[in-house]
């Protein structure tokens, strides 16, 4: 396990994972992509409507030609794009980009 996944582990988001029926559990980081364009005020308060930086053991199946979701405690977003990083010809972690799936 390199260290990446070990801070992962650690510190990481408890998330399911999910596409045409598979499911994962993962611990993994979701963060938002600051950005003053991005807020949307509502009468609750501010609300990011931005994309948001995604970091996943790489370890983790993704099937690209599924839709994927990410659910947390906080939300349900959707993998727009993802890339998986090696380190030292091993497999490290996916770093992606998620989107916040609002209810209609």
């Amino acid at each position: 396990m390199n260290t990446f996944c070990r801070i992962l582990s650690k510190y990481g988001e408890n998330t399911k994972i999910s596409y045409a029926g598979y499911e994962t559990c993962a611990k993994t980081f979701i963060q938002p992509k600051v950005s003053s364009e991005n807020i949307r005020h509502t009468r609750l308060g501010k609300v990011n409507d931005g994309d948001y930086y995604w970091f996943a053991p790489g370890n983790v199946l993704l099937d690209f030609e599924q839709n994927i979701t990410v659910a947390t405690s906080d939300g349900v977003y959707d993998l727009i794009t993802a890339e998986k990083y090696r380190v030292y010809g091993v497999d490290s972690h996916w770093e992606g980009i998620l989107k916040r799936r609002y209810p209609a």
